[in-house]
């Protein structure tokens, strides 16, 4: 059986390396979470930054669009004014036309 010193010459020995191990522990991790710290960091800008490229390409794409529909718009009313003058060509055509009788069936 061990005698007491020797009991607290192992308990201390064991103490030391539990102390070292624990602080090598630490260190690692306190390394991890700067660089899990770096990597979230750069996360968040590229984020970002992708946010802000898709809202420039996006205002683009929606411009576009209102570009591309006030050119329908335009045509669109073109069209009802020829419309517009081929109905009154017609009505004045119509009035000038002799009126058909009809015939007995």
């Amino acid at each position: 059986m061990a005698t007491q010193e020797e009991r607290l010459a192992a308990l201390e020995q064991q103490h030391a390396a539990f102390s070292r191990e624990t602080a090598q522990r630490y260190i690692e991790m306190s390394m991890e979470l700067t660089v899990l710290k770096g990597l979230v960091s750069q996360g968040i800008v590229q984020g970002r930054e992708m946010r802000e490229q898709i809202l420039a390409r996006m205002d683009a794409r929606f411009d576009s669009v209102n570009a591309h529909l006030g050119h329908l718009e335009d045509r669109m009313v073109k069209l009802e004014d020829r419309l517009s003058e081929h109905a009154g060509l017609l009505l004045q055509i119509l009035e000038r036309l002799p009126e058909i009788p009809k015939q007995a069936e």
